[in-house]
């Protein structure tokens, strides 16, 4: 069986591969993450996973490095869709803008941080699949929590609502493991929402810099515009993201603020149709 352990020791993640351990490092400190740095390039989150960077802004161009889910890497541009990035080796090229995201949207972040917290407060192990990864948990109870098996499936029902609600809303298949083994003990479902993952749609200009999913029927993203675009453009692409997500997206809004912060747009998409307001945003 192979699993990987999510434990925050400082910013290394372990991967537990049948009793051998390799350690797979995140590029940016959390202090340098929390902010931008410069005015120039932002920090974003690998949101997908293996996903390639490429040397130039197409999809034909040679793929020069790989990144995985949860890597961060400095934008510094956008051209037609695709982000100029460096890589924490180093790498400089270019991919696809609906590929990265901001840090609240990383769900390796958010796992690692959860698996960490759950440790802590309630001395319970979680486990990743290594390919079902966030969509299939493996859980290592303390002792206390084994006294039947109708105890543990509750105790562990409980650890994994709380992941649904901070982690990922989707279905997800638990495997409780025998104490102090890597045997499985039981195993359940436990069924989430139906728009379980949050799509990033393609970016044309600007920057991603947020995005709000606290409502699983609604999405508003929040995006940073280093450059100077007419009304008819930031029109034209708030039309073209909002038609990205599926019809069960009751709500999709977006934001277009300048370099300065200042308001240039706020476009809504929602079963009354679309509704826009140019340099003025809801405070």
């Amino acid at each position: 069986m192979k699993i990987f352990l999510c434990n925050l020791i400082g910013l290394t993640f372990f991967i537990m591969l049948n009793g051998c351990t390799a350690k797979k490092s995140l590029d940016v400190p959390v202090s340098e993450t929390d902010v931008i740095v410069e005015p120039e390039y932002s920090y974003l989150w690998v949101v997908k996973q293996n996903i390639n960077i490429r040397q130039e802004n197409t999809a034909g161009s040679g793929k020069i490095g790989e990144l995985s889910e949860g890597d961060s890497v400095i934008v510094h541009g956008n051209s037609n869709g695709w982000y100029s990035v460096v890589a924490g080796d180093g790498t400089t090229g270019w991919v696809r803008s609906d590929l990265l995201g901001p840090r609240n949207v990383s769900i390796f972040r958010k796992a690692v941080e959860f698996a960490d917290l759950i440790k802590e407060e309630q001395d319970v192990e979680l486990y990743f699949d290594t390919k079902l990864r966030h969509r299939r948990v493996y859980l290592s109870l303390p002792d206390a929590m084994y006294s039947s098996r109708n105890e543990a499936e509750r105790q562990a029902r409980q650890i994994i609502t709380e992941y649904q609600k901070k982690v990922y809303r989707g279905d997800v298949t638990v495997r409780i493991l025998q104490p102090d083994s890597d045997q499985e003990y039981l195993t359940f479902e436990q069924k989430g929402e139906r728009n379980p993952e949050i799509l990033i749609p393609v970016i044309p200009f600007g920057f991603l810099t947020a995005v709000d999913d606290t409502n699983p029927l609604a999405v508003t993203l929040s995006v940073s515009l280093r450059d100077e675009f007419d009304n008819q453009h930031l029109l034209e692409a708030a039309r073209s993201m909002a038609s990205e997500y599926p019809i069960s997206f009751q709500k999709v809004a977006i934001k277009f603020v300048s370099a300065d912060n200042a308001c240039r747009m706020w476009f809504v998409e929602d079963v009354n149709g679309e509704m826009y307001e140019f340099d003025k945003c809801p405070e």
